[in-house]
């Protein structure tokens, strides 16, 4: 359930913004004075940056507590450590929460604390009443996670600005901007954002 959650969740993020081509969306001649800075994602290369390493250790713990459960669960799968390791990981999903949701700049160690403790309920499971397609499901989900918390470690967001430009402009104003389609009700402006760099054209 939690991973479902997370997986619409990603799908009504990404709905609710357009992001225009680099390659081949037509540019159209912007002037400078139609344009100007409404903000900028300072908070959030802030948060990045106090947070990538309390976050690179919480992935390192992730995996070493799976290891530890993949040998209790090809040894002697003695109940009380296997025990142990599922509470272990029920204690980190809740520190991963730290993190933040989608849209965080580290919200992949979130999600990687889910997907950790529902690939290891699924392993657990007695092969009589466990589910193939479901346990390669959340093995896959566990593995992307571990993947995409280093890269969010390592990847610190890209400097943008939020523009607000005239309502009529429907097409990029600068080469690699994104619009954002939801706006308060009745707003009469377009709002963007475009890399930080753009803010010197202005």
């Amino acid at each position: 359930m939690r991973i479902v959650l997370l997986t619409a969740a990603v799908a009504i993020g990404v709905a609710a913004i357009a992001a225009c081509d680099k390659q081949s969306a037509p540019q159209v001649a912007a002037k400078k004075t139609s344009f100007v800075v409404a903000g900028n994602n300072d908070r959030e290369l802030q948060e990045h940056q106090s947070l990538r390493g309390p976050a690179e250790i919480f992935r390192s713990k992730v995996l070493q507590v799976m290891r530890d459960g993949a040998w209790e669960l090809g040894g002697t799968a003695d109940a009380v450590r296997l025990g142990q390791v599922g509470a272990r990981l029920s204690e980190l999903e809740k520190e991963g929460e730290k993190f933040g949701l989608i849209g965080a700049p580290l919200s992949s160690c979130a999600f990687l604390g889910s997907a950790a403790y529902t690939y290891w309920q699924e392993m657990r499971l007695p092969k009589k009443s466990y589910n193939a397609a479901v346990l390669a499901s959340a093995k896959k989900m566990y593995e992307q996670g571990v993947k995409d918390c280093a890269t969010q470690v390592e990847t610190p967001p890209e400097p943008i600005v939020t523009l607000y430009g005239p309502i009529e402009q429907e097409t990029p104003p600068f080469p690699g901007c994104m619009e954002m389609i939801i706006k308060p009700q009745g707003a009469n402006y377009s709002e963007w954002t475009s890399p930080r760099g753009v803010a010197s054209q202005l």
